[in-house]
């Protein structure tokens, strides 16, 4: 992580918003999210789909808590994964750093946080109209925070770019709910290992459900999980083009924590539904 004085030395509670550029400057970060930034999100050209996207420091890692129900994938998560993973094991934290900045910003002022983040989007919706390419946004690729939380003055996100799409994954029964009244946001309801009765009830408000698989070597899902089909959501992140009623099946992917003696492991916990769990229809 940075040193704490540099973290320290940004007066986070009271930092005036004076346009994108001088926020950038500000927090010293390149940017607060940014177009088809991971090996996932960029996936989703091969469907003409140029993804705006967030990555925070997932769980409370930074001191604020930006996830929900938590327990049984916090210590797995991709926030570690990726390029993330890479500069770890290498004893850098430039990308940890960046995302600690971020985090605090939306932690301390979240109305600065929302400010950034509207402007980047506009920005970067120009960018992805210049490219002929359709746009979305996901703010929540390592958080689970509410879109409806993030206001200017009495509006939030969604309502100040209603013609945006946006989608995220969330274990926030409650939000799902409550997000029904926003038609352009799509939303997945994630599996945690512990939450199987809150998935059926997301499921019957036509809510697909993300389930984690150990897919091995061979990238090998099963055909169905609890009965229910099984589709492959590796192949890109554009989950509003899913068919409904379906569990949408990802590939776990390891963290710098699951490097143990120069070799990769998949850890033991509910989270991921492992190749033998009775569950699964091969």
């Amino acid at each position: 992580m940075a040193k704490l004085g540099d973290l320290l030395s940004i007066d986070y509670e009271n930092l005036e918003y004076k346009g994108l550029s001088n926020a950038k400057k500000q927090l010293g970060v390149s940017y607060l999210g940014d177009i088809n930034t991971s090996s996932k999100l960029v996936k989703g050209l091969a469907k003409n789909y140029s993804t705006y996207g967030v990555y925070l420091l997932s769980s409370d890692s930074s001191g604020i808590q930006v996830c929900s129900d938590d327990k049984q994938c916090k210590e797995h998560c991709l926030s570690t994964s990726g390029m993330a993973k890479l500069e770890l094991l290498g004893g850098l934290t430039k990308i940890q750093n960046s995302r600690m900045k971020k985090t605090l910003t939306y932690g301390y002022n979240k109305e600065f946080f929302t400010r950034m983040l509207v402007d980047e989007i506009r920005v970067k919706q120009l960018e992805a109209e210049v490219n002929l390419s359709e746009f979305c946004v996901r703010v929540n690729c390592s958080s689970d925070i509410a879109l409806t939380s993030l206001k200017i003055g009495e509006k939030n996100v969604l309502e100040i770019l209603p013609l945006i799409k946006w989608y995220d994954y969330t274990k926030n029964l409650a939000y799902v709910k409550y997000a029904k009244k926003y038609p352009q946001l799509h939303l997945t309801f994630s599996y945690s290992g512990s939450n199987w009765l809150r998935c059926l009830e997301a499921l019957k408000m036509d809510v697909n459900i993300a389930v984690v698989f150990d897919c091995g070597s061979g990238h090998k899902m099963p055909k169905k999980f609890c009965g229910i089909d099984v589709i492959d959501a590796t192949e890109n992140d554009l989950r509003f083009l899913d068919p409904k009623g379906v569990i949408c099946g990802l590939c776990y992917k390891t963290t710098a924590k699951d490097i143990k003696n120069h070799k990769e492991t998949i850890p033991n916990t509910r989270f991921i539904v492992k190749k033998d769990d009775p569950r699964c229809e091969w």
